[in-house]
């Protein structure tokens, strides 16, 4: 089925349609750079364009108003309220669960499953570079751009900060955390043409219009 029939059906809200194309052109990007190829290239883009189906369940509605236009904010929380009653509270459990409603292998499973700053460290310690590209590249995308590592690291830490459940309120274990992601990045593109500042807003766009077509 096609990606965007698969957002429809979902009733996925254009922003998180947005991200989800976004970190999938990011990931191509890389991939379409590595040598020797990864064999399971089509599922880490097929991955990254499905990892957060189930967020709207987190979602603050009230947040950023302009995204919930033009339905309105009714609708959404119509759309949020039944995520809940299917899939539960938890938007990572319901993400799992759509991914395996949709038929994307075990190994999609895992890799999602990956995704999450919390898992950082851990990670980074993986010698699985397709997971390490997903959880790198879904980073890279800020609620409305692409953004370099460092400013994504620094914007993270002030919106968490203060928040006692979020890896960003100890310095510590940010600072472990930022460090893994530093090593993620550097492992990916270590003797490469691609450099990090290489991917950006205009360097995807063409990729994110193909990934639309995206058959899964």
């Amino acid at each position: 089925m096609n990606i965007f029939n698969i957002y429809a059906k979902y009733k996925i809200p254009p922003q998180l349609q947005t991200h989800q194309l976004r970190v999938a052109a990011v990931a191509k990007t890389i991939c379409e750079h590595l040598w020797p190829k990864l064999s399971d290239m089509r599922t880490i883009i097929s991955t990254c364009l499905v990892h957060d189906m189930g967020n709207i369940i987190k979602f603050d509605l009230d947040k950023f108003p302009k995204f919930l236009e033009p339905e309105g904010r009714d609708y959404w929380q119509k759309i949020k309220d039944d995520f809940i009653q299917k899939y539960g509270p938890d938007e990572h459990q319901a993400s799992l669960a759509i991914t395996r409603e949709i038929g994307l292998n075990e190994r999609a499973l895992i890799i999602i499953s990956a995704f999450g700053f919390f898992q950082v460290v851990e990670n980074s310690q993986s010698s699985d570079l397709s997971l390490k590209i997903c959880v790198y590249s879904d980073f890279r995308v800020a609620p409305h751009s692409i953004a370099s590592l460092q400013e994504r690291l620094a914007e993270s830490y002030e919106r968490n900060k203060n928040n006692p459940k979020m890896i960003q309120s100890d310095p510590e274990k940010f600072k472990q955390a930022s460090d893994a992601m530093q090593h993620i990045e550097d492992e990916i593109f270590k003797k490469r043409k691609l450099k990090p500042e290489d991917i950006n807003d205009q360097s995807i766009s063409s990729t994110v219009e193909d990934l639309k077509k995206w058959e899964i």
